[in-house]
């Protein structure tokens, strides 16, 4: 399967899992495949009425992580 903006529409039209202006949240680590997700789920709901919230939760369980979590925060800003 291609992953790009018509076929991840498509698919979610699909599932039609979603009601009218939902409110999704979307856990989001930093990884690509999450960036990825939330930049696709994002603009979906811009084009369909949807607020999406994006969740970042920094466990600590290495030093670098507070500045990783940050950054991710500063990237979907």
């Amino acid at each position: 399967m291609i992953l790009n903006y018509s076929n991840f529409f498509y698919q979610l039209k699909k599932i039609n899992y979603f009601e009218s202006k939902s409110k999704i949240a979307v856990s989001v680590s930093g990884g690509v495949d999450s960036i990825v997700l939330v930049f696709l789920l994002s603009r979906w709901a811009i084009v369909n009425k949807h607020n999406i919230t994006a969740i970042i939760i920094d466990h600590k369980l290495r030093p670098e992580s507070s500045i990783e979590a940050q950054n991710v925060s500063n990237y979907l800003s």
